[in-house]
């Protein structure tokens, strides 16, 4: 999937959970922009994932973590231009 010039390979888990690997410079909050989720929401299904404390929480870059948007949902966003526009 292109989000805006970026490629990400993406893989829908059968739980309503989008599969996506983290990309240099993103933090949770970008992921969740540009996902379409909810900070909150982004961080508690990947509370494995995180990295520091409070406020300055990370992923590694390269690791695989969840979004809390299926696959149908992106393919809509993507379809429709709403995740370009959430950039």
């Amino acid at each position: 999937m292109d989000v805006n010039g970026t490629k990400y390979e993406v893989q829908y888990d059968g739980s309503g959970n989008t599969n996506i690997v983290v990309q240099n410079g993103e933090s949770p909050a970008v992921i969740a922009k540009k996902f379409g989720c909810t900070l909150e929401d982004l961080k508690s299904l990947n509370a494995d994932k995180l990295h520091g404390k409070g406020q300055n929480t990370y992923f590694l870059v390269g690791d695989t973590i969840k979004s809390p948007v299926n696959w149908t949902q992106m393919l809509l966003y993507c379809k429709a231009g709403i995740l370009k526009n959430r950039l």
